[in-house]
């Protein structure tokens, strides 16, 4: 496994969840959309943000595209952990948090295989 290419396709991740997810919260905020569709929001941000750094780890490793791919899928999940660790107060995963990092797995699984 290429540990650059890995840290450099979850960094690549993040920013995209990062801007997806304020581009979301605008649009709450002004009234674009409603506030039941934050949820949706988060799940859809959070799977093309991974979808797209494992496109581009496939892109550019030869060898090993699935466990590179599968590489951010486990970086994405720890900080997801990590973020729910420090908003909870403690050790606590949820159906959604579940739900997200099955998500981001199935996210890095389809990039590996579109990207190659």
């Amino acid at each position: 496994m290429n540990l650059k290419a890995v840290l450099k396709g979850s960094l690549l991740s993040l920013i995209i969840v990062i801007a997806a997810l304020f581009t979301g919260a605008l649009l709450v905020y002004f009234n674009v959309l409603s506030e039941t569709t934050v949820s949706i929001i988060v799940f859809c941000a959070a799977a093309v943000g991974v979808f797209i750094g494992a496109y581009g780890i496939a892109r550019t490793s030869e060898h090993r595209l699935l466990l590179n791919a599968l590489g951010i899928a486990v970086v994405f999940s720890l900080v997801i952990f990590l973020i729910s660790l420090i908003v909870n107060g403690g050790f606590a995963i949820h159906t959604r948090t579940l739900t997200l990092i099955g998500g981001a797995f199935a996210a890095a699984f389809l990039g590996a295989l579109f990207g190659k």
